[in-house]
């Protein structure tokens, strides 16, 4: 393996997440290892990482640190399924299935040197609406459940704020319908009946 200053490096990264000193501690860890100079991306939502990705790959990157959650993770996987990309993750967000799956560490250092001296590892990945996913896809409860949840639940909560809404959903009365997807939908005992519009 070739030495990290060797490396071309790019970095996305969601901005508003979090893990350690943040993007700060971040610069600092990659420049101890000898990457003082990476093509940086900062994004506020997730669903702009993948034209980073893709940028990062344009340019020439060999490895791209992704910093952020499941969703950042997830656009850059998509974005760079297919192509001769090292992704490296650096797990900022709520829950970061992928990351602890992976066994990568959840402090910055340690995520940073799994990054540039971890083993590489081919990542099967499944294609969903045309998107590729990694981790898991999900519908119905599961798919409504990450919906739902509020960037600040998530960060009041934690993991709970996946549950919190879904728990909310269950206390209405058996019958009582609310919009979903433009349908209206009643609470059935524990699942949701499909009413028309």
């Amino acid at each position: 393996m070739r030495p990290a200053s060797d490396l071309a490096v790019a970095v996305v990264a969601h901005r508003r997440k979090t893990l350690g000193g943040g993007l700060g501690e971040l610069r600092s860890a990659l420049a101890r290892e000898g990457v003082t100079d990476p093509i940086w991306f900062e994004v506020s939502k997730s669903r702009k990482a993948s034209r980073c990705a893709r940028r990062a790959l344009e340019q020439g990157a060999e490895l791209i640190f992704v910093w952020g959650g499941d969703g950042t993770v997830q656009r850059c996987i998509d974005a760079v399924a297919g192509q001769d990309a090292v992704l490296a993750i650096l797990p900022a967000g709520t829950a970061n299935l992928l990351a602890a799956n992976l066994g990568i560490p959840d402090c910055v250092s340690g995520a940073v040197r799994v990054g540039l001296r971890g083993d590489r590892r081919p990542l099967d990945s499944g294609t969903v609406n045309g998107e590729h996913f990694a981790v898991l896809a999900g519908a119905g409860f599961d798919a409504r459940m990450i919906r739902d949840a509020s960037r600040r639940m998530k960060d009041r909560l934690g993991r709970v704020a996946y549950l919190y809404n879904r728990g909310q959903e269950h206390e209405r009365p058996p019958g009582q319908g609310h919009r979903q997807g433009g349908r209206r939908a009643l609470r059935q005992g524990p699942g949701l009946l499909r009413a028309g519009r």
